[in-house]
C-alpha cells in the first residue's frame, strides 16, 4: 500500500508497468516474445495485480485488474472499497491511510502445472520480486509504502472477485 501522497493514474500506471508488466517485445522467428519487468519461475507469470484505490487524478474509486498484456486497468468493482480492505487487516494504519493498495495473487496452476507441489512456494518468491520492483518504484517517485502480509484470506479473495483456491491473495 502506498499512503502520505496519492499517486496520480499516470504514476500508478509505471509503478504496475514496471512491477509486473511487459516492459519490451523481441521478434523471434515465429511472431514476438515479451519480456517482462519482473522474472518468474519459469517464466509462468503466475502473479496478478489487483488495485484498491480511493480517488485519484485520472481514476475513479474503485477495484482494478491490471492486465499486464495491453497495461491496462478493467474495473472490477466501482466506489470507495477502502474500508473493507482495511477491516480485512484487522485496521492495520498502513491501510487504513493509504490511498491506493495493491493486492497480488497467484494464479497456481499456471505454476502447478510445472512444478506441482512446489508451486505454493513459487508463489511468494515471484510475488516477493515483483513486491521488491514496487517498493523501489514507490520510493522513486517519493509515495511512501509498506507491505501488509497480515489479512482475512476469504475477505480480499472476494473484494478483488477471485476464488481463493485456485487464485488466492497473497
Amino acid at each position: 500500500s502506498t499512503r502520505e501522497s496519492a499517486p496520480d493514474l499516470p504514476t500508478l500506471e509505471v509503478l504496475l508497468k514496471l512491477s509486473a508488466g511487459i516492459t519490451k517485445w523481441l521478434k523471434v522467428p515465429n511472431g514476438k516474445m515479451a519480456f517482462r519487468a519482473a522474472s518468474c519461475t519459469g517464466a509462468m507469470y503466475h502473479i496478478e495485480l489487483y488495485v484498491v484505490c480511493g480517488e485519484l487524478e485520472g481514476l475513479p474509486a474503485g477495484v482494478y485488474q491490471y492486465g499486464v498484456h495491453d497495461d491496462a486497468l478493467r474495473r472490477v468493482r466501482s466506489g470507495d472499497f477502502r474500508s473493507a480492505l482495511e477491516g480485512a487487516t484487522g485496521n492495520h494504519p498502513g491501510v487504513a491511510d493509504a490511498p491506493v493498495t495493491i493486492v497480488y495473487t497467484s494464479v497456481f496452476w499456471r505454476n502447478a502445472w510445472k512444478y506441482q507441489g512446489r508451486a505454493y512456494r513459487h508463489a511468494y518468491w515471484d510475488g516477493g520480486t515483483i513486491l521488491a520492483n514496487t517498493l523501489a518504484l514507490a520510493t522513486s517517485h517519493g509515495l511512501s509504502a509498506s507491505v501488509v502480509t497480515g489479512f482475512v484470506d476469504s475477505a480480499v479473495n472476494r473484494l478483488v472477485d477471485v476464488d481463493g483456491a485456485k487464485e488466492p491473495a497473497l
